[in-house]
């Protein structure tokens, strides 16, 4: 039985962001909006510009950018990109594991930056090693090597 005051969420109100994130084949629209329907090209341009997948000279075409079965012609940060857009663009809660993992300096910022905007509008919740992007949290659940948690808010 929930608590008062709390809201409990199906498994389907929840976009998960994995470090090894899939990718289906297609284009990178497509991957974007993957399990998610049909979704307005500008929602698609925007998402993907906020966080540099349209700039990026390795995914020529921009959203037509074509991607083979997992990604398989990506690096490990443009598929976590990829994950973390379709999550923004889901409008769900978000469980995302590490983030700014695979990601260099100016690129995890624009991240950070996507993370710290939604979550102003839904919970998002992260598992992160980046002093940064915890800094900006509401609450920080610390799990020490001691077994201990602190919790600051």
């Amino acid at each position: 039985m929930p608590m008062p005051g709390t809201r409990p969420l199906a498994a389907g109100d929840i976009a998960w962001v994995s470090t090894d994130a899939y990718v289906p084949e297609g284009t990178l629209s497509e991957a974007m909006s993957w399990n998610g329907g049909a979704l307005d090209r500008s929602r698609l341009e925007n998402a993907a510009r906020a966080i540099g997948l349209l700039d990026d000279a390795l995914l020529p075409g921009g959203l037509d950018a074509r991607l083979d079965k997992g990604g398989a012609n990506l690096s490990g940060g443009q598929r976590l990109r990829i994950a973390i857009a379709r999550a923004q663009l889901s409008g769900r809660t978000m469980l995302a594991d590490e983030p700014t993992a695979k990601l260099d300096r100016t690129t995890a910022e624009a991240v950070r930056r996507m993370l710290i905007g939604i979550s102003g509008t839904r919970l998002v919740v992260m598992a992160t090693h980046d002093r940064d992007l915890a800094a900006a949290a509401d609450l920080v659940v610390d799990l020490t090597r001691d077994d201990t948690v602190e919790v600051a808010a």
